[in-house]
């Protein structure tokens, strides 16, 4: 517990949602979306837990990643603080959250942080994307609000190759939105991927389960007639994303999968030699996996 002289708890919560329909993780003043009146995850959270446990206090909710309008996201972290006295165990709480929440969010554990933890902002060391694109010839309707369809066949080959190309720490600016301008020139944008894969797969699950969601028949392991519908998942996983990072990468990467460019635009893109793709549509991202320390997805990987 925190320290008693506190009279609140901080409290870390992993959440799930769907994005379709939400203005992205934080909360837009209504000049922002043009004067209309939009929901955001952020916004939805903070009802909820705010008519729980102080309805006459608006309880702040911050996260540690945001996302996009659009952007799934099945492993979000965010945190909040609680009056020190709550009678009801975490998994209670968690049931009462949960109970007013809309179905396309799903608040997934919830821990009191300990005291050391509780002064900082907590922030995750680590985070990977996923991409999903559909491919076939013709859409699979059910899974569109979660995939991006393409009916040109995609080169896996050449997509690892050009993804690869992007490993290591760089200078990502050139794949952002909005940070070439001379007001951030001094802005750091150096980011460091250490995993990139592609893998084709069939029957993807995209529940909101932590156990299953992303999985499926891997079509490598298991090959079978790419010629029906299957799913290309490309992972990204860094220490950091600017905004638009990944939605451009996947953009440019479609060059090279549908053999209009080599996999070397990824490098000339990077040193400014080249365009980056345009932002690929938000509803085929996820923001798939946070990691609080370096040591936790260590451990995973080892797994």
């Amino acid at each position: 517990m925190a320290n008693m002289n506190d009279r609140r708890i901080k409290m870390l919560m992993k959440v799930s949602y769907y994005g379709t329909g939400f203005v992205g993780w934080q909360r837009q003043s209504a000049a922002s979306t043009g004067g209309k009146l939009m929901m955001s995850v952020q916004d939805v959270i903070e009802n909820a837990i705010t008519s729980i446990f102080r309805p006459n206090e608006r309880i702040n909710v911050t996260s540690v990643s945001r996302t996009d309008s659009g952007t799934h996201a099945l492993q979000q972290y965010c945190t909040f603080k609680l009056d020190q006295g709550v009678d009801e165990s975490t998994q209670e709480l968690l049931g009462k959250i949960n109970a007013v929440l809309p179905e396309s969010v799903l608040a997934q554990s919830l821990v009191i942080l300990n005291p050391e933890m509780a002064k900082w902002r907590t922030k995750s060391k680590l985070k990977k994307y996923v991409y999903y694109i559909q491919q076939g010839k013709r859409p699979i309707h059910d899974i569109s609000p979660y995939t991006w369809y393409l009916s040109k066949q995609l080169n896996l080959v050449k997509l690892r190759e050009a993804l690869n190309l992007i490993k290591g720490t760089h200078d990502f600016r050139t794949f952002s939105q909005g940070l070439q301008k001379d007001v951030f020139v001094d802005l750091n944008t150096k980011r460091t991927i250490i995993d990139c894969k592609v893998i084709p797969r069939r029957c993807v699950d995209f529940t909101l389960n932590l156990d299953t969601a992303g999985t499926g028949i891997d079509l490598d392991k298991d090959p079978e007639d790419l010629s029906e519908n299957y799913v290309v998942c490309i992972e990204i996983t860094g220490n950091g994303f600017l905004r638009h990072m990944v939605r451009r990468i996947i953009g440019t990467l479609r060059s090279v999968g549908e053999g209009r460019c080599e996999p070397e635009l990824m490098t000339q893109v990077l040193v400014g030699n080249a365009e980056p793709g345009p932002s690929v549509p938000a509803r085929g991202l996820w923001l798939h996996r946070s990691w609080m320390t370096r040591q936790e997805y260590d451990d995973e990987m080892k797994i």
